[in-house]
């Protein structure tokens, strides 16, 4: 993204109208694919920190585990599109709470 911004805005200006036009049609694939992101990213961090993953055979086992655990988390998250909404509601709530406490906090002179 630093080295060819242009690039990166083409894309935004070219995605922009399909997700205005397509969004609430694509929302439970959008959500069932974050999910599954992050839960194979979560997987793979946890078979890192737990050792798993210091032989070959291990980060094979722990990428094959984190594969079936993000995909069946996706499907979930795709049938039950109404609770990763509810999900998704407090976790932006969550991180705006923090911005705000933090600018108050700046504005206030602690920390």
């Amino acid at each position: 993204m630093v080295d060819y911004p242009w690039l990166f805005g083409l894309i935004m200006i070219l995605g922009g109208p399909i997700v205005a036009l397509f969004g609430r049609k694509f929302f439970p694939w959008v959500i069932a694919g974050i999910v599954s992101v992050t839960f194979l990213l979560a997987t793979l961090i946890f078979c890192s920190l737990l050792g798993f993953m210091e032989t070959w055979l291990g980060v094979g086992i722990s990428v094959l585990v984190g594969i079936i655990i993000s995909g069946l988390s996706g499907w979930f998250s795709m049938k039950t599109v109404w609770i990763a909404v509810g999900i998704l509601g407090l976790i932006g709530g969550f991180f705006l709470g923090t911005m705000i406490f933090t600018i108050f906090l700046a504005m206030l002179g602690f920390g």
